[in-house]
């Protein structure tokens, strides 16, 4: 169980939005998971985007949303409405005598951080703790390639210097990119989690009857799953698998690309995938719910992740977790996740050549082994056991939150479970 003092406090998560994302499932978990303990936590969000509310299972009355903030990116817009948001978080604070801040990404970080000088300058005092959350590769993503930005990082280096009292990044990787260009305080690398659960391939399999897609015949079936954004891989992924069907000569009907996800890239994609002649090789899904895909990873033959920059890897995990074979790229802490040829297979990012060598040995493997079983087609490559087991020893909900809750209690403070 998580350690407990005599303190008892209240646990405040800040974040940009409730989008769509990564760190925004992770920090549901979280949530949810303290809430289920009998932690007395809060959500703090700062701005009107709140596509995943319903995921969340602590009372509405513990849910707060910053007025008249429509910004859920730190850029000009969103500096400009700090003077209205920063007090509307303090009173936020105040009337839950919050202890403990998760704020997460940078919008979260820069504002929780103003607020601990604005609470200074007006009460003479700082009544929270500040653990400033990181999950992507900032800088490698957006380069300090400005003036502006150069300036504005040293102001906000110099402002976490005074008021950060712990930094958490999900990944060596996401730490090392910070730490290139901008204080941090306490650096703790705390390893994303999943939470448990083993899904079967049949709500996949009902989805493909419906949609009148065939995986009959031992069909090769890849799932690609993330959202449309440049920086998940998506354009140099299907360039590569062009390659890969001519070289092979593959037939549509011996190989499907299952794509899992959506976004503003969706256009391009879509565009992309008709210029290349893949459209009776692909099926974009759109956005599912997270039951289908780890259904779609049960019933694949190979999860593919080649990512071109990635703080984490959730997709990477929840694959492991489901005993599915993954063939991913280096980048960001997905080679913290991987042992290439042990626990999946790892290609130098954005290196066709790699990609494809990977590609055709897995491929290959496949068509040596003789299955009826569309969901055990090609998993005599790894050993299944191995690769379920480096998800159970790294990556579970309870091993993280022992980690987080370790590093909040010290010898000033620490947080106990609220009464039953």
């Amino acid at each position: 169980m998580p350690v407990t003092t005599s303190i008892s406090v209240s646990i405040a998560f800040i974040l940009p939005s409730l989008g769509v994302g990564g760190a925004e499932y992770l920090s549901i978990n979280q949530i949810n998971y303290l809430h289920q303990h009998k932690y007395r936590v809060y959500l703090l969000v700062l701005s009107p985007i709140l596509d995943l509310l319903p995921e969340l299972q602590i009372p509405p009355s513990h849910i707060t949303v910053v007025k008249n903030a429509n910004a859920p990116a730190l850029n000009i817009s969103s500096l400009k409405q700090s003077t209205t948001i920063v007090p509307q978080i303090s009173r936020f604070l105040k009337q839950h005598q919050i202890h403990t801040v998760f704020a997460n990404m940078p919008m979260s970080h820069f504002f929780m951080r103003c607020v601990k000088v604005y609470e200074l300058f007006k009460w003479k005092k700082n009544a929270f703790q500040l653990f400033c959350y990181y999950h992507g590769m900032q800088y490698a993503a957006y380069p300090l390639n400005t003036m502006g930005k150069k300036v504005f990082n040293q102001a906000n280096s110099l402002l976490a210097y005074f008021t950060d009292d712990a930094s958490i990044f999900v990944s060596k990787a996401v730490q090392d990119d910070a730490a290139a260009f901008f204080y941090l305080r306490n650096p703790h690398v705390v390893y994303n989690s999943v939470p448990y659960k083993i899904a079967s391939a049949n709500a996949a399999l009902r989805y493909l009857e419906e949609t009148q897609i065939s995986v009959q015949n031992n069909r090769y079936v890849m799932v690609f799953p993330g959202r449309f954004h440049p920086e998940k891989g998506h354009l140099f992924f299907l360039k590569a698998l062009t390659k890969f069907i001519q070289t092979q000569q593959i037939k549509p009907s011996q190989l499907l690309l299952i794509i899992i996800g959506d976004g503003k890239l969706r256009t391009t994609i879509e565009k992309n995938i008709a210029d290349l002649s893949l459209s009776n090789y692909c099926h974009i899904t759109g956005y599912v719910a997270n039951d289908l895909l780890l259904s779609f990873m049960q019933l694949s033959n190979l999860v593919v992740v080649p990512s071109i920059n990635e703080g984490f890897g959730n997709v990477a995990v929840e694959a492991l977790m489901q005993s599915t074979l993954v063939l991913a790229s280096d980048a960001g802490g997905l080679k913290e996740i991987l042992e290439d040829g042990k626990t999946g297979f790892v290609f130098e990012k954005n290196n066709e050549q790699a990609l494809l060598q990977k590609l055709t040995y897995i491929y290959k493997h496949f068509s040596t082994i003789s299955s009826s079983n569309a969901t055990q087609k090609g998993r005599g490559l790894l050993d299944k056991t191995t690769i379920y087991q480096a998800y159970e020893s790294r990556f579970t909900l309870a091993q993280q939150m022992q980690q987080l809750l370790n590093l909040t209690n010290n010898k000033k403070t620490g947080i106990k479970k609220i009464s039953s």
